[in-house]
């Protein structure tokens, strides 16, 4: 394994030098006090009733009141977790006084954002960036398997009732396989329509004590479409 000092001091130093940061908008959505209208009940019912699963477990839901697209309604946004990298993700759209429509469903365990505590913490905050009047939203997710765990950030942003995920990037990844250990940082930055996304990964074997680290650095942009990020070969390989 990575000697501890090592990877805390590689991760630190590579968090230091790329932080993640966006171009924000000035578009406000501070998650809403959850309304006594809406409680934990009504929702695991939506969820059964529109979902795409059989069963949930739904003993951890999480959910908040959010405007994340282009109304005055708020949509309710709900997660549940299950083992360590299981979860599922859901939006639902407001149709009238007392129908919810589901929008959206994600394979998504979404990873715990630090921020707000006075709010549930589904990763739902500040918009990142807003692009031909298209409002994006960043959510963490959590995946990973027998000796790998990785954070992928997911851009996504709801328009006329219909979400789509505009671009998803790792921002961070370790995994250990045939005594080799990998620690990779990622980070992107949006500017007017293109989005540049870095990443810093170190990586050696464990058994030979002679062998030095491998560090690489690499580097893409992507360029906004109307809908979503497409890689872009004009000016990086």
């Amino acid at each position: 394994m990575i000697k501890k000092g090592i990877a805390l001091g590689l991760i630190l130093s590579l968090t230091g030098l790329l932080p993640i940061s966006s171009q924000a908008t000035n578009v406000s959505n501070q998650p809403q006090q959850v309304s006594q209208d809406i409680t934990a009940d009504k929702v695991k019912q939506w969820i059964r009733e529109q979902g795409k699963e059989k069963e949930y477990y739904l003993r951890n839901l999480t959910f908040q009141l959010s405007n994340v697209d282009n109304d005055s309604e708020l949509e309710v946004i709900a997660t549940i977790e299950g083992g360590a990298h299981l979860g599922h993700f859901f939006i639902f759209d407001k149709q009238s006084a007392e129908q919810y429509k589901l929008v959206t469903e994600q394979p998504w365990r979404v990873a715990d954002s630090g921020f707000d505590e006075s709010v549930p913490d589904i990763g739902v905050k500040e918009p990142v960036a807003e692009i031909d009047g298209k409002v994006l939203y960043q959510t963490i997710v959590a995946d990973g398997g027998s000796g790998l765990s990785s954070r992928t950030a997911y851009l996504w942003y709801l328009e006329n009732g219909k979400f789509t995920v505009a671009w998803n990037g790792e921002i961070r990844l370790t995994s250990t396989f045939q005594n080799n250990n990998v620690v990779e940082i990622g980070t992107y930055d949006i500017d007017e329509d293109n989005l540049f996304y870095f990443s810093n990964s170190y990586k050696i074997n464990t058994e030979d004590k002679k062998a030095q680290p491998e560090i690489k650095q690499t580097a893409a942009i992507f360029k906004f479409n109307g809908q979503t990020f497409k890689r872009s070969t004009l000016f990086l390989p």
